[in-house]
């Protein structure tokens, strides 16, 4: 049987859009054909022998029904870049791609939203819910009947019990663990190696074994 193969347009030109040109290259379920930036931001022309477009003009050179749009942006400013453009390309009538690895293990009735972007080797076990336009990086594993909002960035290795809630705009750093059944409030960085043992407030950075908010540091002052 034929693989139908998606066209896709890859938004951004940063080292996490070259990731993402090579994993999908690397899956004959997907086709790049170039890349777009933000017309302020448009310094070249090529990105890895592909044609790069100003996103103002992506219209001119493709028809919604004949593309999707994955946006390659990491987690600046707590993910909210990466969703506010997703939601121009949504309103510019595009389609956003959502990628799972042929290599990841997705168990039964997971739910996985528009823009996710989850890589191999990640194990999401049944009943998860993950909402629009999250990234999940190797080596992962998910917990049974875990919700995990809009926009999250999970790095690497990192393992989250069964029955917790991530909130919207979250970042997971490295080898992080979240306790079974707790809440990670929205707006949230917790550092790598951290193992969280009970719920957080709002808008805060937790590190440590057990994590602990650091009360004299501000989200706004930390560059992510």
């Amino acid at each position: 049987m034929t693989t139908k193969v998606e066209k896709i347009v890859i938004y951004g030109d940063s080292d996490f859009a070259e990731q993402v040109y090579y994993q999908l290259e690397s899956d004959d379920r997907y086709k790049v054909l170039a890349f777009t930036v933000d017309k302020e931001r448009f310094t070249q022309n090529n990105c890895l022998g592909l044609p790069v477009y100003p996103f103002q003009d992506i219209n001119v050179h493709f028809r919604n029904e004949e593309i999707k749009v994955f946006v390659a942006i990491g987690y600046s400013k707590m993910n909210s870049i990466r969703e506010n453009v997703s939601n121009e390309v949504i309103q510019k009538g595009f389609k956003l791609l959502t990628y799972i690895s042929k290599h990841a293990f997705i168990g039964q009735n997971v739910i996985i939203g528009d823009g996710c972007f989850i890589c191999e080797f990640v194990s999401i076990k049944p009943g998860t819910v993950i909402e629009a336009g999250t990234i999940i990086f190797p080596n992962t594993s998910i917990g049974h009947s875990v919700k995990i909002e809009k926009y999250c960035y999970l790095s690497i290795c990192i393992a989250v019990g069964g029955f917790s809630i991530i909130r919207n705009n979250c970042f997971l750093g490295m080898n992080s663990t979240i306790k079974n059944g707790i809440t990670i409030a929205e707006k949230n960085i917790i550092g790598s190696a951290s193992n969280v043992v009970r719920s957080t407030d709002p808008v805060g950075v937790y590190v440590g074994n057990p994590a602990k908010r650091m009360k004299d540091i501000e989200l706004n002052n930390i560059r992510i």
